[in-house]
């Protein structure tokens, strides 16, 4: 939070303030001293209030600069292998048939309930990058998007497989942010959240999301009772409170110099076979892995799921977490 950030800023201010009337003697070179860190600190924190607000003041009347759309059949399943293109009008100009990517959503939909989330909920989904858009840095510190296009526009989407066809049309106007149906034979969509009032950065939606409670407390200081310094792989949420307690390392966070940086692997693990998990474990270096429901091994091809753990998962805790030891 920024206002965590000011008061720390204020905070050094007076630490150095401190250390200066205390240790100079001579009134007059503590004064000249003080009267400078005051004016450096001064211009410094306008610099960074500036930039604060310059990156953090939200954008409006802006065209979502990335959509994803989500094909479903009459049950209900992903549609994997579709072709979409997209129509869009924008105050800049026209682009005509521009394709979609289709994708898995294992980096943008997060599992963190106590139920296992299906395979299937993280398929058929087909990306449209509308406009394009990076990132400029400010001060090393904030970052203020760049190429954002401003005003009207119209996106006509047009979904085919086989003999069916889905189409869509959306506008300033008419512009969902959330699950929605579309028209056509089998189409639900979802959209990245950036409507035409705000530009929002954040995933898609989360899937079963539910607060932490003491069980998960439990588990987290069983890890760190009996296994501390080990590299544990859990879902982002729960990786972040792992890391803030300093005694053990995790996987499923964003890189920095002390972890490795997988903030989805967990996904990508829940929902992998015994020999892909394998590949993880070796190639991240995993010695735990901990998650808010069993982990048995997912899907390979059209065979179910195997209720026995893989080979190399020793599971050493459940009490609504389980925790598994990695054993290669």
């Amino acid at each position: 939070m920024w206002i965590d950030k000011a008061v720390w800023y204020c905070l050094s201010f007076l630490l150095f303030t401190g250390i200066i009337y205390f240790t100079f003697k001579n009134k007059k070179k503590k004064k000249k001293i003080i009267i400078f860190l005051t004016i450096f600190y001064f211009v410094v924190g306008i610099f960074l209030a500036g930039a604060y607000i310059y990156t953090h003041t939200p954008i409006n009347d802006i065209v979502p600069p990335i959509i994803y759309i989500r094909l479903l059949d009459a049950d209900g399943n992903p549609v994997k292998n579709a072709t979409c293109n997209a129509d869009i009008w924008t105050e800049k100009g026209y682009t005509e048939d521009k394709l979609l990517q289709e994708r898995s959503v294992f980096s943008e939909l997060a599992c963190y309930g106590r139920t296992r989330c299906p395979n299937k909920d993280y398929w058929g989904y087909y990306k449209l990058s509308v406009t394009g858009y990076s990132y400029e840095k400010i001060f090393w510190i904030f970052h203020k998007p760049k190429g954002i296009v401003k005003g009207d526009f119209e996106i006509n989407i047009v979904c085919k497989k086989d003999d069916s066809v889905a189409h869509y049309e959306m506008n300033q106007n008419d512009f969902p942010c959330s699950p929605l149906p579309l028209l056509g034979s089998y189409v639900t969509p979802s959209f990245y959240c950036s409507s035409k009032d705000k530009l929002i950065d954040k995933t898609i939606y989360d899937l079963d999301e539910e607060t932490f409670d003491e069980y998960d407390t439990k588990a987290i200081n069983f890890i760190n009772k009996n296994y501390p310094g080990q590299r544990v792989l859990a879902n982002d949420k729960l990786s972040i409170i792992i890391y803030n307690q300093k005694i053990n390392k995790v996987i499923g966070i964003i890189p920095d110099k002390e972890s490795y940086g997988q903030p989805y692997m967990f996904n990508e693990f829940m929902v992998a076979s015994c020999e892909r998990r394998l590949r993880l474990v070796k190639e991240n270096n995993i010695d735990l892995v901990l998650s808010r429901f069993e982990l048995p091994p997912n899907y390979v091809g059209t065979q179910k799921y195997n209720k026995t753990n893989c080979s190399f998962m020793k599971e050493i805790y459940s009490n609504k977490d389980y925790i598994y030891e990695i054993t290669v």
